[in-house]
């Protein structure tokens, strides 16, 4: 690809809002222009006719330090299109920021494009700076049609986004999905064969007969879903022409993903519990929400500590039963004999995570005993990554390179003991 020199320009950001990291506040963003008329991307249409559209990006990012400068690290990246070129200085200025600007030529056939903007520094007191901005532009096909799904359960009419079990009480329940499709043109549209429905992964066809202007089409189909696996889902897909001579592509999707909530199960008279939190080790120990699924780098490593606790007065004995799962995969820890009054026991996982095609996904069940009482207690852990056009807000979002798994480590730490029912 060929794209135009930069054109760099600095200015203060005492007026801007820097978008994460109070430590180290720096901000990452980027805008793309149509060059023929000044439009935002966002409005280029799929013209299959004339493909390629020239168009401007501006970079911008900024230091809001009052009187620290950012010395950017190698992991510091900026994406023009296909090209990662570089960075117009190796550091920003206290209170500044730096524009980069570049003239290049985009396919609008070919779905979508995107850039992004990754600020990766730090400060003369070693903190971490970091900010990340991923543009994806997806040209509209000059025919609009809509497509919607929504998810009921039948029993009682409520969303399926709010379903709540536990692994005790998980298992089939019927729910209701409610499809409906629109011609939005001042033309009738001819469907074809690519328009049709899908359940998990069974495609069925539905009726592709010509609509007309304004024209819906709905219908519900019932079906039987297990709460006890991690989701279900559905999706509709509406492609077609214009009903005229000129080539006007149209389409619609919608995709509906459902996922159970798995509540704690922690029932007295022995008073333990289990939990589990994901976290990405050398990122200061962010939080796997806040990491970003970059088809550039799709494998993250991350932390999975599972944490088991004795709430009692006296020792609990752990069964050979205690599992904890990563991916649906029951990792092989070596799990202490008991653990004492008021004590927790932590065991760590590291795990490489496709974030292109997984979710982070744990959970953990303690299974033991207590003078004689048995003892359960369930968490299951589940975060999605964010979409990479989802701006960060209170904390930084992390995509990184991913080192080697790694598993087994185990550490003990006192607990404050917790009365019945709390």
């Amino acid at each position: 690809m060929q794209f135009s020199s930069a054109l760099i320009a600095l200015f203060s950001c005492a007026f801007l809002t820097p978008s994460v990291l109070a430590d180290c506040p720096v901000s990452a963003d980027i805008k793309c222009t149509v060059d023929k008329n000044g439009l935002d991307c966002a409005e280029l249409l799929r013209d299959r006719s004339n493909c390629f559209e020239p168009v401007t990006y501006v970079y911008e990012y900024c230091n809001y330090q009052e009187s620290d400068d950012v010395t950017l690290l190698e992991n510091a990246e900026l994406i023009v299109y296909t090209t990662s070129v570089d960075f117009a200085t190796s550091t920003i200025p206290a209170g500044q920021c730096i524009e980069q600007t570049y003239e290049t030529e985009v396919d609008t056939c070919q779905g979508s494009f995107h850039s992004s903007l990754k600020v990766a520094g730090k400060n003369s007191d070693d903190d971490y700076c970091y900010a990340y901005k991923f543009l994806k532009t997806e040209p509209r096909p000059p025919c609009k049609v809509s497509a919607d799904v929504e998810c009921t359960v039948v029993e009682d009419g409520s969303d399926c986004a709010d379903i709540e079990t536990t692994p005790e009480t998980c298992g089939d329940i019927d729910v209701k999905y409610d499809y409906e499709f629109c011609n939005l043109n001042f033309e009738k549209v001819n469907l074809n064969a690519q328009t049709f429905y899908k359940i998990d992964d069974t495609k069925t066809s539905i009726d592709l007969s010509p609509m007309d202007v304004d024209e819906c089409r709905g219908f519900e189909r019932t079906v039987t879903v297990d709460t006890c696996k991690y989701q279900f889902a559905t999706a509709l897909k509406v492609e077609g022409t214009l009903d005229v001579e000129a080539y006007n592509y149209c389409y619609g999707y919608k995709y509906l993903k459902s996922i159970p909530s798995k509540n704690v199960y922690d029932p007295a008279p022995c008073m333990v519990t289990a939990d589990v939190t994901c976290t990405v080790p050398g990122a200061d120990n962010m939080e796997c929400a806040s990491v970003v699924s970059n088809p550039e780098s799709c494998n993250v490593e991350v932390e999975f500590t599972y944490t088991l606790c004795n709430n009692n007065d006296g020792e609990v004995l752990i069964s050979d039963r205690t599992k904890a799962k990563s991916k649906n995969v029951i990792i092989g820890f070596e799990y202490s004999d008991s653990i004492a009054s008021g004590m927790c026991e932590d065991y760590v996982e590291r795990i490489v995570i496709n974030t292109c095609y997984s979710d982070f996904r744990a959970s953990i069940a303690f299974n033991g005993s207590y003078e004689g009482e048995t003892c359960y207690a369930y968490k299951f852990y589940s975060e999605s990554p964010l979409e990479m056009d989802t701006p960060a807000t209170s904390s930084p979002s992390y995509s990184p390179s991913a080192p080697s798994p790694s598993k087994g480590m185990k550490t003990k730490s006192p607990v404050t003991p917790k009365t019945k029912g709390i």
